[in-house]
């Protein structure tokens, strides 16, 4: 009887197992591979049946990354830091646009603000315009009326031609 464990099937059918190699130290742009998976070490078991296969430890070999695979890791590893950095300029440049606008807005409400001021000085000057025009014309009827002296000095010569 044999008594090794039964092995696990390669996952791809037709597939041949890649050898291990070193782990290389990653550069500042790449993302780390992921850790190799560790199973136990098999046990021997003294009894002649036939084990089941929830007691079977599993020998799965480590991880090993694939060569074809590794540079589609790390370019979405860069596309991935590349949206990140693009998200956080898109979120900076509509804070930026939110406060134009602001900006904007109170300058539009501003300029809104002066015109209607411009407006209603305009009105009060035209209507001081007329007052002074009306005040000018009564100071002249006022300045070539008689005055009083004028007026007694009239009365008594005329009050001389009467008695006389």
């Amino acid at each position: 009887t044999d008594t090794a464990p039964p092995t696990a099937p390669n996952p791809i059918a037709g597939a041949t197992p890649t050898p291990p190699t070193q782990p290389q130290s990653p550069s500042p742009n790449q993302s780390l591979p992921s850790p190799p998976l560790q199973s136990p070490p098999p046990t021997s078991t003294a009894n002649t049946t036939a084990p089941s296969p929830s007691t079977t430890p599993s020998t799965a070999k480590p991880y090993t990354p694939n060569p074809s695979i590794d540079p589609l890791l790390q370019e979405n590893a860069h596309l991935l830091s590349h949206n990140a950095i693009i998200t956080s300029e898109n979120a900076n440049l509509k804070d930026k646009i939110q406060k134009l606008k602001n900006l904007l807005g109170r300058s539009a409400k501003a300029q809104r603000e002066a015109v209607t001021d411009l407006a209603t000085t305009k009105t009060k000057l035209c209507d001081a315009n007329s007052a002074i025009e009306r005040l000018s014309a009564r100071v002249e009827i006022l300045e070539n009326r008689p005055s009083h002296l004028e007026l007694l000095a009239d009365f008594e010569t005329n009050f001389d031609r009467a008695v006389l």
